[in-house]
């Protein structure tokens, strides 16, 4: 560093190209020589720490195999878990009324059952109030007495009162 102000660009001048490229070798040598010299030594001053990463990087490679063979029980519970309430909400389903109306759970299914922090009573709920409004529907459709059973069937399809008003209209307004 202390050499350094020698090599400054107001001591070359145009008759001095020569001394300039001589100096500039010199000063790249120098440089490259010493970012060698840098690079060997961090080399080995972080060969222990590479050691220790490798290390940690094993282990780290061994504890998530056993998370994940411990995470294929879990897995295994949970699925039975939720097929057992499965179970239990179709049976409830049977005592609420959804194949009196007609359809299949699957049409009303809500995937958010099957947690289990979702009650029973809280499904059973969900299930009579969408069981009444099917009813409720199918009644409204009666209305239409001439389309009723191409109305009702394209409704349990959709389960939309709405677009299946809009379809009976379709209907009158085509005959």
């Amino acid at each position: 560093k202390a050499a350094l102000p020698q090599y400054s660009i107001e001591n070359y001048s145009s008759s001095d190209v020569a001394k300039a490229k001589e100096d500039k070798t010199k000063l790249n040598k120098a440089a490259k020589a010493l970012n060698d010299e840098r690079i060997k030594i961090e080399k080995e001053w972080m060969k222990p720490f590479g050691e220790f990463k490798d290390v940690v990087t094993d282990t780290v490679g061994l504890i998530k195999n056993c998370v994940a063979s411990i995470d294929t029980i879990i897995t295994e519970d949970d699925e039975r878990t939720k097929k057992a309430k499965r179970e239990q909400i179709e049976r409830l389903a049977e005592t609420c009324g959804v194949e009196v109306v007609g359809i299949k759970l699957e049409n009303i299914w809500n995937d958010k059952w099957l947690n289990k922090t979702t009650s029973l009573k809280s499904i059973e709920k969900e299930i009579t109030d969408k069981v009444n409004s099917i009813k409720n529907d199918l009644e409204t459709l009666k209305t239409f007495s001439e389309d009723y059973d191409a109305l009702v069937t394209y409704y349990k399809e959709n389960l939309n009162l709405s677009e299946t008003v809009a379809y009976a209209n379709r209907l009158i307004e085509a005959r």
